[in-house]
């Protein structure tokens, strides 16, 4: 009786760790189908603003202007999703930085890139957070640069999720929240000021900081020793699995069924 008292035990067990796996990968389903919804937008205010951001970011590069100093020599796509507030003079959206020209570089970036609507115009700039993005923990290659799609999704993941999900559960009252006070905080110079008189205070500093940043260049030398270390760049072998990780290793998500298998992107 004791040992079959055990073999039941152990076949709950089983069972519920079918139902906890099943359970997983509905929610990865589910994420990336929410995901990819959030880029199909044929929202025409959407498509102009991101053709504005786009076009800027080119002429930006063309010009050498320092703030496009972190993706100046790289591949680079400016994220698919925006994220507005609630009076829409305020955007926050992502640049995702492959470093697929630095062939020995393990790791690709994401850059947190904002946009302020001031007297009917919008001006975009860098928000001064970025995140390196470790190619290993989402794929087996330690050296493969992520595509842009799977850049997208980490992007996603890790900056736009939250906001997504307010929207989408009938909360954008959380997003305001996070606008005031974690995208765009308070600003020093505009401090116990409310309402309309913080929003004035906060737009003149913004238009100050980004046509001061709109004047430098990057030195011509600078740019020549980053094209010239990228080109004499080497690839690594991947390093050597031992059985152990053979055997036991966490799936990587960007190799998981649930990714391969998605529905292609129109």
């Amino acid at each position: 009786m004791l040992h079959q008292g055990r073999i039941y035990i152990l076949l709950i067990l089983l069972q519920l760790l079918i139902i906890s796996c099943n359970e997983k990968k509905d929610v990865i389903v589910n994420d990336i189908k929410l995901f990819q919804n959030h880029q199909r937008t044929n929202d025409k205010v959407y498509k102009e603003l991101y053709k504005s951001v786009n076009d800027s970011l080119h002429v930006w590069i063309k010009d050498s202007l320092s703030i496009t100093k972190f993706i100046f020599c790289d591949e680079w796509q400016l994220s698919t999703i925006f994220i507005f507030n609630k009076d829409s003079t305020r955007i926050f959206t992502t640049i995702i930085d492959s470093r697929s020209k630095m062939k020995n570089d393990p790791s690709d970036n994401i850059y947190d890139f904002g946009g302020a609507k001031i007297n009917g115009r919008w001006y975009f700039f860098f928000m001064g957070v970025s995140e390196p993005i470790d190619r290993v923990y989402w794929q087996d290659s330690v050296y493969a640069p992520l595509t842009f799609e799977e850049l997208n999704y980490v992007a996603y993941e890790l900056r736009l999720k939250t906001l997504i999900k307010n929207i989408d559960d009938g909360y954008p009252e959380k997003n305001e929240d996070i606008f005031k006070n974690k995208l765009f905080p308070e600003l020093p110079g505009c401090k116990g000021l409310k309402g309309n008189n913080r929003k004035l205070c906060e737009d003149s500093m913004i238009l100050k900081s980004v046509k001061g940043k709109y004047q430098y260049k990057i030195d011509a030398k600078i740019i020549a020793e980053i094209n010239k270390t990228m080109k004499e760049s080497v690839r690594p072998p991947e390093p050597v699995k031992s059985w152990k990780d053979k055997i036991f290793a966490k799936e990587k998500f960007f190799e998981s069924k649930a990714w391969k298998k998605r529905t292609p992107m129109d």
